[in-house]
């Protein structure tokens, strides 16, 4: 899981929200009254700031591949979290997609309000040191305390087989391309600099598969 730093909302959910709100008789916001023209900004942004990358799962991800996710359901927790900007990030699959037994969909109506402090959001600053991978492709938690780490990893289903292929695979091609700690170290510094601003799909496993190589190449020094 890579951390999503998440920006000012978009002034159209701005707009919407003033403007539903001004309306006699209306309450809470409900999600669903929210114009296409909205979601599509919020997709937009959120797209940018997660360099086009699931936030739950590290893969590429694009406006008609993917769905904006409350990571506290709308069904938990009060209304207005339901058009709560920082709640809000853009998951695998798009709309339509059946369910590929992992992340978003599979995650449903967790957590509950009692259950948050179990759950890792990719918005948490520390979300990134809180997983481990190795070879396999195998994901557990950094430490083997971390009980949000370890419900999270169950919850979202991160060890489903098709993820475990994508990290392997990942992990696989990043150490193999080099030997020497100057291109290494390069290689490394490079996988938070978006081109076009997308990330790396797994950049995230990529940076923890480099810095186990970096730190083997320093003890053969």
């Amino acid at each position: 899981m890579r951390y999503v730093e998440k920006g000012p909302e978009p002034k159209e959910l701005t707009q919407f929200r003033a403007s539903i709100l001004s309306t006699p008789g209306v309450g809470a916001v409900p999600y669903d009254e929210m114009t296409a023209e909205t979601k599509s900004a919020i997709m937009r942004q959120c797209l940018a700031e997660q360099g086009y990358l699931c936030a739950y799962t590290g893969l590429r991800i694009e406006a008609g591949t993917s769905h904006l996710e409350h990571m506290y359901p709308r069904s938990q927790g009060e209304a207005r979290e339901s058009l709560a900007y920082w709640n809000l990030v853009a998951c695998y699959p798009g709309p339509g997609e059946k369910n590929p037994g992992f992340g978003a969909l599979l995650k449903a109506n967790w957590p509950t309000v009692e259950e948050r402090s179990i759950f890792v959001r990719p918005t948490d600053e520390s979300c990134e040191n809180r997983f481990a991978y190795d070879r396999e492709g195998t994901i557990q938690p950094k430490d083997p305390g971390d009980a949000a780490a370890k419900t999270t990893i169950q919850a979202l289903n991160l060890c489903h087989e098709d993820l475990k292929r994508y990290r392997n695979e990942a992990w696989q091609e990043t150490t193999d391309e080099f030997s020497s700690l100057a291109a290494l170290r390069h290689r490394l510094s490079g996988l938070d600099e978006p081109s076009n601003g997308r990330l790396e799909p797994l950049c995230f496993v990529k940076k923890h598969a480099l810095q186990r190589k970096l730190e083997k190449l320093r003890q053969f020094r």
